[in-house]
This record gives structure tokens, sequence and C-alpha cells, in this order.
């Protein structure tokens, strides 16, 4: 059996720790900031209330361990985003805020149904919204995004800024496919700060 406590220094994607829980069991989409914040690493999640539903919260901690300093962040509801509320692409830092671009839901009278949006969160207190525009970036619209495993899905993994400046926004649609919606930070930054 290997000593995973004398592990290397750096990461190696092979030695690791096996850490018991270190959410509540019902948290979901977590994503960590990409640097510490005050000395502290920082995580958005999404605990799940009884009905499926719930927000995105912000926590810290010294270890990416132990969390505490639990908050939610005040993200306006909106029509498309009263029902799951959850990050999904890692925070990125731009010299107006932190951007998260999360997805959200909200019911029909025939199916739930998946958005993308995008919130600028402040540098120095990332628990504070600075700006959240009430439209979406992105609906189920496309076959792809509405046929599949679960209809009407737009799910983000992730986002990343290229080399030329385009973002990549990673999604899923319908549970069953992996897209690509693409842009730019600064125009996400806009977005937000101009709705």
């Amino acid at each position: 059996m290997k000593d995973f406590h004398s592990r290397p220094t750096g990461c190696d994607f092979k030695s690791f720790e096996v850490l018991p829980f270190t959410s509540e069991p019902s948290s979901r989409n977590a994503v960590l900031f990409p640097e510490k914040i005050d000395g502290l690493f920082a995580r958005l999640d999404r605990p799940q209330d009884v009905n499926g539903n719930g927000e995105i919260w912000i926590s810290y901690s010294p270890d990416l361990q132990f969390w505490g300093r639990h908050l939610p962040l005040d993200i306006p509801h909106r029509m498309w985003n009263i029902g799951k509320c959850g990050a999904g692409a890692v925070p990125i830092r731009t010299p107006k805020g932190w951007l998260e671009i999360y997805h959200a839901t909200a019911a029909t009278c025939s199916s739930l149904n998946y958005y993308l949006g995008a919130a600028l969160l402040d540098l120095e207190d990332p628990s504070k919204v600075i700006a959240a525009p009430g439209a979406y970036l992105l609906a189920a619209e496309e076959i792809y995004e509405c046929v599949g495993q679960t209809p009407n899905v737009v799910f983000t993994g992730g986002a990343v800024e290229m080399p030329d400046g385009t973002l990549n926004i990673y999604y899923g649609g319908a549970d069953t496919r992996l897209c690509l919606a693409q842009t730019t930070v600064d125009a996400l930054v806009s977005f937000c700060l101009e709705g």
C-alpha cells in the first residue's frame, strides 16, 4: 500500500490522499476559485434544498478540507433562474470582478428548462455580487440541446480563455452531447455590467 502522507510537493495526478466529505452530502456543482481570497481557498457550490432546488453559496477554507463562512450569493431571481442555480465554470479573474458562468432552471408546463447565466463578483469579497444581468446567456434551443437523455439542458462544465482572446464555454446539451459556445471575456463582462 502506498504511503500517501509522503506525497511529492508537486501535483503528479498519480499520488493523492482520499479525504472524507468536504461539504454537505446535498451540495452540488462545486468549483474552486483559481487563487486564494484573503489567504483562504474559496469555493462556490449549490446546497440542494428538499425540493431539489438551491442557490449558489460561497465558502472558505484554510486547507481545502474544513470549510466555513458559508453565504448565499445574492443573484436576483428572474423567470429563467428560479429553480436550480449552480456554479458552472471556474470563476475568471477580470479587472472588473470575478466572472462566473452558471446554470439555472425554470419549470414550464411540460419540462424543466436549463439556462446559462453570468455574474460578476467582487474581487476582494466574492460573496458580493457586482452585476447579474436580467437576461440569460444561452437557453436550450437547438435540437442537440433539447433532445437527449435529459431534454432542454444546457449545463456548463467550464470555460477556457484561448491565446487569441476567445473564451470557449464547454457545456452539455440534453445530458447527451458536449457542446461549445464561443465569446470573449470582455463581451461577457460588458453583458454583466450593461445587461
